[in-house]
């Protein structure tokens, strides 16, 4: 297993409830066959299918656990979404977000923000918008084109996005009668581990969005899911249409195998480094859990996909990177590679407050608005706290 072949795993994506943290006991090194580190989307996905192997053991390391045992039902209620995502510094939770600071940003009057990131066994599945997009066909080409690889193309690449999915079109009785769309997407499927489906409950404001933006002449489509994302659409959303829950990647991938005998979790468990033999072959990460530091092995592979940030950091922490700034903090270099940590580029998501004439979820903080939706929410998993608030998209 060379440098070459310690993999990243780029997430497209984005039951079972847990109330507390267990995380697995290290008493000596341990060997597996594969070792997943990080546990967001397209971990938990690697580690899903690799485990149907019987034959193998895989791994899965994290540094956080069940998102629900840390921040209770502030991960599963849809329209609690805003928790721990929002630009405030404070605007974190230790156990669930990883708190990262931007540096002052120009286009924002030098202001530093809060930049979420999931620490927890689902990852950022478990703090964003469950907003279900998939990418353009345009775009999929380019990286085909990029890397040689016509495999990366829209209509490989789409088979995957069906495999994935379990649409539902939920219950439209309880939308209005002017939101309801019960027609199934185009490319969407069933059988697959993740619930997708639109929202039980519609803002009455979001049927005038709706209008607006055919009197602009911006055409409706069903969805964004059939590789373009012109026009406007009411939004799919990634919840499970019996409970209302939010949907994330560990309750779609990794709780259903959880009992699986060739699969070990290691959550609030920090991967350190990866362990390089002389010959730069890795063979193992070193993880601290409980204040101990170990060593996991691996026999075939070790599948690096720590997010955007925690991905490079340990890359470089364990000599992959520009060798120049590796040699400034004493890091052994195993592979020069210039651009791993280097060009990170996102872009800020806003919303625009406006006065309008009609009901919207900022009654919830006045009178009994409040306890009644949470009351249709427990009952059957209902009513303004079923939605994740964004039920139009343009």
């Amino acid at each position: 297993m060379t440098v070459s072949k310690v993999i990243v795993v780029l997430a497209v994506l984005s039951g079972v409830r847990f109330a507390r943290a267990t995380p697995q006991n290290i008493t000596s090194e341990l060997t597996f066959d594969y070792i997943v580190v990080g546990a967001g989307p397209g971990r938990v996905t690697v580690a899903s299918r690799l485990s149907e192997n019987a034959s193998v053991s895989v791994a899965v390391i994290e540094a956080g656990t069940w998102s629900t045992a840390e921040t209770g039902n502030q991960s599963q209620v849809p329209a609690y979404d805003y928790h721990y995502i929002e630009k405030a510094l404070n605007d974190t939770s230790p156990a669930a977000d990883w708190g990262f600071i931007t540096t002052p940003q120009a286009g924002i009057n030098g202001e530093a923000v809060h930049y979420a990131r999931g620490k927890s066994l689902g990852g950022c599945t478990d703090l964003n918008y469950m907003c279900y997009t998939q990418t353009t066909a345009g775009a999929l080409q380019k990286w085909a084109d990029t890397v040689g690889d016509q495999s990366y193309a829209y209509e490989p690449s789409s088979y995957y996005y069906r495999k994935s999915m379990n649409f539902s079109a939920g219950n439209q009785e309880l939308r209005l009668s002017n939101a309801t769309t019960s027609e199934a997407p185009g490319t969407a499927a069933t059988g697959g581990p993740l619930d997708v489906t639109y929202s039980s409950f519609a803002q009455p404001f979001s049927t005038w969005v709706a209008k607006a933006m055919t009197a602009l002449g911006i055409y409706s489509t069903v969805a964004f899911i059939n590789g373009q994302l012109n026009g406007s659409s009411w939004l799919m959303v990634t919840i499970n249409p019996s409970t209302g829950h939010r949907e994330s990647a560990a309750t779609a991938y990794l709780a259903p195998m959880t009992d699986r005998p060739n699969l070990k979790v290691f959550d609030l468990t920090l991967a350190e480094r990866i362990i390089f033999t002389n010959d730069q072959v890795a063979r193992g990460v070193e993880v601290m859990t409980n204040n101990q530091t170990y060593t996991l092995n691996a026999r075939r592979e070790i599948i690096v996909s720590a997010g955007a940030f925690q991905t490079p950091q340990l890359l470089m922490v364990s000599g992959i990177g520009p060798a120049d700034i590796l040699l400034q903090h004493n890091i052994t270099v195993v592979a020069d590679r210039p651009r791993v940590g280097q060009n990170m580029s996102d872009n800020i998501f806003f919303g625009i407050t406006y006065r309008v004439g009609v009901t919207t979820s900022l009654a919830l903080s006045y009178g009994d608005a409040g306890a009644q939706a949470v009351a249709s929410f427990n009952t059957n998993g209902t009513g303004p706290l079923a939605s994740p608030g964004t039920v139009f998209q343009v």
